[in-house]
């Protein structure tokens, strides 16, 4: 009878006609909770070294970084480009050739030293776009959280994480300590076209740690001590060079920000009529 109740918590909700979704710790704390599970299929990392993700497809080409083994990442697109691959497996002595093409694809990865712009004081992963051989990137099939607020706890029963997903994406997250404080909240758009991603993180008294933002594939950051005291700034340090300040990102995981009135804030920072031109006609296109 135990396994059995046990079994009849992981089933979700929605089967008895609710539409939540919720699975539990053995000491019966929530483990999960959200709008249920959907079946999908993602592109992942198959060679166990990892693999080398390239500016051009072109094994000459200049290493950008190497993807370690399992992570996901997009096919943004493909190439007629063959590749033949001699690859012999480290714990069977096995070789065998590997046949394959060129892809542009696009990763999320925590850097290792060696990978270019790794240092040891990177705390987020590094989001990165190139060209890898398509032979070690294999599809499997996984469940994935459909659109929705998801949140997620210690086994003590505190909450752990709150997930605001899109369709393959997230668009809020924001994960607490073991005492429920913030720690960290993370925003990001649309992932198509190089979308705006933003994270702020906070230290133990509450004040901003750091804040990063990042699009069309560069970044700024920004970092303080305990008091607010600025330590590193990559925005600079002219007059204008102040948008971590139209950086607003509310602790409600319902509530995002609006892309609109961060082009307004950042527009009002520049004397340049020309760029303030650009910032205001191009936010229009924003919609929350």
């Amino acid at each position: 009878m135990r396994k059995l109740a046990l079994l009849l918590l992981f089933i979700p909700l929605a089967s008895f006609g609710q539409t939540t979704y919720s699975s539990y710790y053995e000491n019966g704390n929530l483990k999960e909770t959200g709008p249920g599970y959907t079946e999908a299929v993602k592109q992942v990392i198959s060679a166990k070294s990892g693999l080398n993700i390239r500016q051009s497809p072109d094994l000459k080409s200049k290493k950008i970084a190497k993807i370690p083994y399992g992570t996901t990442v997009s096919i943004i697109s493909k190439t007629d480009l063959k590749l033949t691959i001699i690859d012999t497996d480290k714990e069977t002595g096995i070789t065998k050739s590997i046949e394959g093409k060129w892809i542009k694809i696009q990763a999320m990865f925590y850097l290792s030293p060696g990978d270019e712009g790794y240092h040891n004081e990177l705390i987020d992963e590094s989001d990165l776009v190139g060209y890898v051989f398509d032979g070690f990137v294999k599809e499997e099939k996984h469940l994935r959280e459909k659109p929705g607020i998801w949140t997620y706890y210690f086994d003590s029963g505190v909450i752990n994480k709150e997930v605001y997903y899109g369709w393959g994406f997230f668009k809020k997250k924001i994960t607490y300590d073991i005492d429920g404080e913030i720690t960290r909240i993370e925003e990001m758009k649309d992932p198509e076209d190089w979308a705006r991603r933003v994270t702020i993180n906070f230290h133990k008294n509450g004040n901003v740690k750091n804040i990063r933002e990042a699009e069309g594939g560069g970044a700024v950051y920004i970092s303080f001590d305990e008091n607010g005291n600025i330590i590193v700034n990559g925005w600079g340090a002219c007059s204008y060079c102040k948008g971590y300040k139209c950086i607003s990102l509310s602790k409600d995981i319902k509530d995002i920000e609006d892309e609109n009135k961060y082009r307004e804030c950042l527009a009002n920072l520049y004397n340049s009529r020309q760029i303030k031109q650009w910032l205001l006609v191009g936010k229009k296109i924003f919609k929350n």
